[in-house]
């Protein structure tokens, strides 16, 4: 991902480098305080606070500029969704809901992801469980 976004926006990987340290994560910070970091920077750059955090653990809380960048770039709504890069998005978007971090999505992990789906979509009825849970069932089925 950070390859393909030096080619079409070189810019943009500069400003990042350039965030990354300006942060202190290119330090070696504990865990607990690199997840600080990037979660506040998430949450003053606008994502909601409810999505804040796994959109942290699945940059890895910044551990590498990599870590970083990718997660940056992956959960740009204008990142392609085809090909290879598809494919890293996917990857991403699993370790974001994966809270407990077992390398699988239980239902109500699946359930979270489904609900902020249906709130990007615009579905007034986002929040109501019984039909987030009916919608993740048609799903799996």
């Amino acid at each position: 991902a950070v390859q393909a976004a030096e080619v079409v926006q070189p810019d943009l990987i500069q400003r990042l480098r350039l965030l990354f340290n300006s942060l202190g994560l290119d330090t070696s910070l504990p865990k607990v305080a690199r997840r600080e970091r990037v979660t506040t920077l998430l949450l003053l750059h606008g994502v909601p606070s409810n999505q804040a955090v796994h959109f942290a653990r699945a940059m890895n809380y910044g551990a590498t500029f990599e870590d970083f960048a990718s997660g940056c770039v992956l959960m740009d709504p204008r990142t392609p969704h085809g090909d290879r890069h598809g494919l890293e998005r996917l990857k991403h978007i699993h370790r974001m809901y994966d809270q407990n971090e077992d390398g699988l999505l239980d239902f109500n992990e699946f359930c979270c992801m489904v609900r902020h789906v249906r709130t990007s979509r615009g579905i007034a009825n986002a929040r109501v469980q019984s039909e987030v849970e009916a919608e993740a069932i048609s799903y799996l089925a």
